[in-house]
């Protein structure tokens, strides 16, 4: 199981990675003062279980909101910049770069309000990545040559 996860936002694709210390970060809120719009700590499942009250799946296997989950535009925001920062990676337009503390408070800057909806979906598939795993295909394994044999009669 893996708990990275790629997805589109905000023009490109990036990868989403919460390792231990981003958690930990995540649980005890945001750091800027004007996002933090409930007591903190809280623990990342809480986290999971107030958002996922608001998310089902539609009959198409896509993620949509439904009324009755707690959403905190400064969780969403910690969630995502956390999880960016984590992933340190994106694609958009065919180039890719490394995403650093300032790229990634800027792109979940500029997309929390326009896409308020889109990131709390986002922010829990982080979440559920981050907890439960998802599931990798699989490599091939590679094709080992056949061994020759030597016959004894043989001279």
């Amino acid at each position: 199981m893996d708990t990275a996860i790629e997805r589109d936002f905000a023009g490109g694709r990036f990868t989403f990675y919460l390792p231990l210390p981003a958690v930990l970060a995540v649980e005890k809120g945001p750091v800027t003062p004007a996002l933090r719009n409930r007591e903190y700590p809280v623990s990342m499942f809480q986290l999971y279980d107030e958002l996922s009250a608001g998310i089902a799946v539609d009959p198409d296997g896509s993620l949509v909101r439904v009324p009755g989950g707690s959403i905190f535009a400064g969780d969403l925001h910690n969630i995502i910049e956390r999880a960016l920062i984590g992933g340190n990676s994106g694609e958009k337009d065919g180039d890719q770069f490394e995403v650093d503390t300032k790229l990634a408070a800027r792109l979940v800057n500029e997309n929390l309000l326009r896409n308020f909806e889109g990131c709390a979906l986002l922010a829990w598939d982080i979440l559920h990545a981050t907890i439960k795993g998802v599931s990798l295909k699989k490599k091939a394994d590679p094709v080992k040559p056949k061994r020759q044999r030597r016959f004894a009669g043989a001279k």
